[in-house]
């Protein structure tokens, strides 16, 4: 039985291939990086703006958009989200002058709760929540209903307000120019 044998090729063709067969593969372009779409469409930003105000509730405005709270603050976080980050904040304000409302509600009129007796309704009353109204005074009433540890330095701020009479006197009042 006879066995030829064949010589090894160089190792320049045994790396790169026979010149002649070698096929080379055209050289992408350079391309720009895919730019990640993180769902936070407009429309998405306008519900969540919308509920946002209307709740007070960024998980709830979030589910409501159809986007993770998580997706919604990175996006607040960056440079494209400059505008939402500022309807945000406005949104909030909304949301917490609302409360505000309600608290206001319920430090004046209470709250309506059942009574039972024997595991049965046999009417209604009213309950009025004291702290509530001390805390409302506080923060709406300024100087007048605030702690002594409140106080101290405030009296190089405080200026007189105008009076409620006053400001009533003048609603409808056209402006006169400062030249006149």
């Amino acid at each position: 039985m006879a066995t030829d044998i064949v010589a090894a090729p160089p190792l320049a063709e045994a790396v790169a291939g026979p010149p002649d067969t070698a096929v080379s593969a055209p050289s992408p372009e350079p391309q720009a990086p895919a730019r990640r779409h993180d769902g936070i469409t407009p429309e998405r930003q306008r519900v969540f703006i919308e509920v946002l105000a209307a709740t007070g509730s960024v998980a709830e405005a979030a589910r409501q958009a159809g986007a993770s709270r998580q997706a919604f603050y990175a996006f607040r976080n960056r440079d494209a989200g400059r505008e939402l980050g500022k309807a945000w904040d406005h949104a909030l304000s909304l949301a917490t002058e609302q409360l505000c409302d309600v608290a206001y509600e319920r430090a004046l009129y209470g709250v309506e709760e059942p009574v039972f007796y024997h595991g049965e309704q046999i009417g209604t009353r009213r309950r009025y929540n004291d702290r509530l109204l001390m805390m409302l005074l506080r923060v709406r009433g300024g100087v007048d209903y605030a702690t002594l540890a409140e106080r101290q330095g405030w009296q190089s701020v405080i200026t007189p307000a105008p009076s409620f009479e006053g400001r009533v006197r003048r609603l409808g009042r056209r402006r006169r120019s400062r030249g006149a």
